[in-house]
């Protein structure tokens, strides 16, 4: 079996250095999967239309690790983001289907990831 990657982007204009969000957890079992990835299409849909999205890309591992890549206009668009909606509610399942997960975010000096 493969891993799995999907990339997703926007258009939007920016003129300083993107902030990168990088965000794994790992679902606890198998049979969360389906839970997590419809919430997960609800958070894609989100992002997408964020202001200051810039581009992303999730990868799902065989061992139920998940990884997301997002890159913003600003640290301000991110937290905008990830503090309302679809989002903001996905967070408050963490704790019953992950067994782990970590987050980080910073300033980078590409526009691509």
């Amino acid at each position: 079996g493969k891993d799995s990657i999907q990339n997703f982007s926007t258009r939007a204009k920016h003129t300083r250095m993107p902030y990168l969000s990088i965000t794994r957890l790992k679902l606890k079992s198998p049979l969360l999967l389906l839970p997590f990835l419809l919430k997960t299409e609800q958070v894609i849909h989100q992002i997408k239309t964020s202001p200051g999205f810039l581009q992303g890309k999730l990868l799902a591992t065989l061992d139920l690790s998940m990884w997301t890549a997002t890159l913003w206009v600003s640290e301000a668009d991110l937290r905008s983001f990830y503090q309302e909606g679809a989002h903001r509610h996905a967070m408050k399942k963490l704790s019953l289907w992950a067994s782990e997960a970590t987050s980080g975010h910073s300033s980078v000096t590409t526009d691509m990831i």
